[in-house]
């Protein structure tokens, strides 16, 4: 029984090189279902198709090619646009037409005439063709061979498949488990860190604790030490006030210089009015202004002459030179010189020795004891009684010749505007004593409206 085995004119020997898994298998798929070409070992094929896109190097896989099979003719397959030498190059993705069309484009000067194939080399078995018959026309048994060989294909290709099923859910069952792991481990974390803050503000609260009892044993110290304190200053001032008392009190002789012994007048009466007022024509008082006035305003020392001593201003320390002592100065202070018997002159040649530092005195102290002494209890002429002034400037009684009741008027007229014979009546003491206080205070300016 004769078949027909020429109806393919040539067969294309077909060779795959660096294919594996899923893509081998695809690939021989393709080829089973083409009755044109037939998938041989290296050694045996015409065509050698490469994976262009292996692990190897290109150079090393193009050399072991061209070395071992010299006659072939070459494809490779790639993703990526490369340039191999004596290679026709097929980028993915491409399709099964694509791949056959490239491969019939070559000369099969090494394939397999269809002729060669002859009615021996069919088994006995094998049932004639029909001519109707679509193996007839795909070169009969050998088209069934390969039928077997796409159906084999075909179960290996849907294994694969299911290989990698198999793997993809296997991935997907870890990738849930370390995802149930990472959601344990957030939890343990979040619960750590609930447990870590916890007890950090614990130990916060406990540090504070211990601050604010710090703090309060060391407030506690400090207004114990406050009150020790306290007591001590309460106990100096008032040693230091009945110091002040036992140094401010004079004796009657003292308070005759300062304040004398008139006693307190009528100013309604006219005779009275007029006993309280002293002139300053021709004192020392009123030629001691003077001069220091012209040395403030010289800026240079000033000698008061016409004294049986010295006397010498110095404006630059505020300061007055003098070789009279506080009993021969109460005498000048009440005498009354002639016309011209007292002047002053600048001395700018003048120098204060160390020797004679024991001398000098600062002019406000000097002046209100010279005018105190001057009024002895006496209103200076220029000063009235009844006209409301306030204090703008006290005496310290340390430094300051005192006078009795001298802190009581600093402190009522210091804060109010007064006349003289107002604080005499709020504090009921004798009118001479406010009258001495308020010469010695107009005497320095002490006074405003």
């Amino acid at each position: 029984m004769n078949k027909n085995n020429n109806k393919v004119e040539t067969i294309r020997k077909v060779s795959l090189i660096g294919f594996s898994g899923s893509s081998l298998a695809l690939l021989e798929y393709y080829f089973a279902s083409i009755v044109d070409c037939e998938l041989v070992t290296p050694s045996q094929a015409g065509i050698i198709i490469v994976n262009g896109d292996q692990a190897a190097k290109e150079e090393d896989v193009q050399a072991d090619i061209r070395e071992r099979f010299p006659t072939a003719s070459y494809i490779v397959i790639s993703a990526r646009d490369i340039s191999w030498d004596g290679f026709v190059l097929l980028k993915k993705p491409h399709t099964p037409d694509e791949l056959i069309n490239l491969i019939r484009s070559f000369d099969v000067a090494d394939g397999v005439d269809a002729s060669d194939i002859s009615d021996q080399d069919i088994p006995d078995n094998e049932p004639a063709l029909d001519p109707k018959s679509l193996d007839y026309y795909r070169g009969g048994t050998y088209s069934s061979s390969r039928k077997r060989k796409g159906e084999a294909l075909k179960q290996k290709l849907i294994r694969g498949n299911l290989v990698v099923n198999a793997a993809d859910r296997l991935v997907q069952q870890v990738q849930a488990d370390l995802e149930e792991q990472e959601e344990k481990l957030q939890e343990q974390l979040k619960a750590e860190q609930a447990q870590h803050e916890a007890a950090l503000q614990k130990k916060k609260e406990k540090i504070r604790q211990l601050k604010l009892q710090k703090i309060a044993e060391k407030k506690k110290h400090l207004e114990e030490k406050h009150r020790q304190l306290g007591q001590k200053k309460k106990q100096a001032i008032q040693q230091d006030k009945a110091k002040k008392q036992l140094s401010c009190e004079l004796t009657a002789e003292q308070v005759l210089q300062c304040c004398g012994n008139a006693a307190d007048v009528d100013f309604s009466r006219p005779y009275e009015r007029r006993s309280v007022f002293h002139t300053l024509k021709g004192s020392l008082l009123v030629v001691l202004s003077d001069a220091i006035e012209f040395a403030k305003k010289q800026k240079k020392p000033v000698e008061l002459t016409g004294l049986p001593g010295q006397l010498f201003i110095l404006p630059e320390t505020n300061e007055i030179y003098s070789t009279f002592n506080d009993d021969f100065l109460n005498q000048l202070a009440l005498t009354r010189f002639g016309y011209g018997e007292l002047a002053f002159a600048e001395h700018a040649d003048f120098e204060l020795g160390n020797k004679e530092k024991n001398l000098v005195e600062k002019i406000e102290p000097f002046v209100w004891k010279v005018a105190v002494w001057t009024s002895r209890g006496r209103l200076l002429t220029g000063i009235s009684p009844e006209k409301p002034m306030q204090l703008k400037q006290r005496p310290d009684f340390d430094l300051f010749l005192p006078l009795p009741h001298g802190d009581d008027i600093s402190e009522v007229w210091g804060g109010n505007s007064l006349t003289a014979l107002d604080v005499a009546k709020i504090l009921d003491v004798p009118q001479r004593i406010v009258f001495s206080y308020m010469s010695g205070a107009f005497s320095l300016g002490w006074f405003q409206a």
